[in-house]
């Protein structure tokens, strides 16, 4: 969700070294709209590269904030019905969010590196969690405590700016699950996975994929075997 951040703690860098300086024209730098069309791509590459350098500089300032923790495989981070004091980065491994229904465990998302994770309406809110957080890989976590997220996002509108990004795009991620679920047979749910996001399937256990295409284990064995 906020992949800036856990970049940062996980000791990858952008960085940028002006390879396109010699295709600018004299006094580009401050004339872009006067660019050709090629110039003008070049120029995009040159501000983005700029801005991403920007951002991870404004995280850096806020480093102090994240504590560092190993995690065990299935660790509950927050169960369904708290209250969320927390939000996760992961560096390493992968995360699942789930609900009951009925007494049966249901999943719904699953979160991998350079991803962060949190119940956004709990943790804004202070409202009981709709679902929880647990881990299913042994992970290396950054975690932020929500004072200090308040003061993070109250100290620097462009890491605000950014939280605010990711928060939309995970909310047309939700949408686009949402449709997939109503329009979709179970059988392309599975091949819309298989394309999109292969690395669920080569790392989750089959029984939380199964929970995520609204299946049981003994259906998605069937269409695995159909392919």
């Amino acid at each position: 969700m906020l992949k800036s951040i856990a970049y940062t703690h996980h000791k990858v860098r952008y960085s940028f070294q002006d390879p396109f300086k010699q295709s600018l024209p004299r006094g580009s730098e401050s004339e872009p709209g006067k660019l050709s069309f090629r110039q003008k791509n070049t120029w995009d590459i040159y501000a983005m590269e700029k801005g991403r350098e920007q951002l991870n500089a404004e995280w850096e300032k806020f480093r102090h904030f994240f504590k560092r923790e190993e995690i065990p495989t299935k660790t509950v981070l927050l169960k369904e019905g708290q209250i969320s004091e927390r939000m996760f980065y992961i560096e390493k491994g992968c995360i699942r969010l789930s609900f009951n229904k009925d007494g049966k465990d249901i999943t719904f998302q699953f979160f991998f590196e350079g991803e962060g994770v949190s119940s956004a309406e709990s943790f804004r809110n202070d409202e009981p969690s709709l679902f929880s957080i647990e881990t299913i890989e042994p992970c290396i976590l950054h975690i932020l405590h929500k004072k200090d997220h308040e003061t993070m996002i109250e100290s620097s509108p462009l890491i605000k700016q950014e939280l605010e990004k990711q928060t939309f795009q995970r909310l047309m991620y939700y949408q686009k699950l949402f449709l997939s679920r109503i329009k979709n047979s179970p059988e392309e749910r599975y091949k819309e996975l298989l394309e999109q996001s292969p690395h669920i399937l080569q790392r989750v256990p089959q029984h939380y994929i199964a929970s995520f295409l609204g299946i049981t284990s003994v259906s998605l064995s069937r269409i695995r075997n159909r392919k």
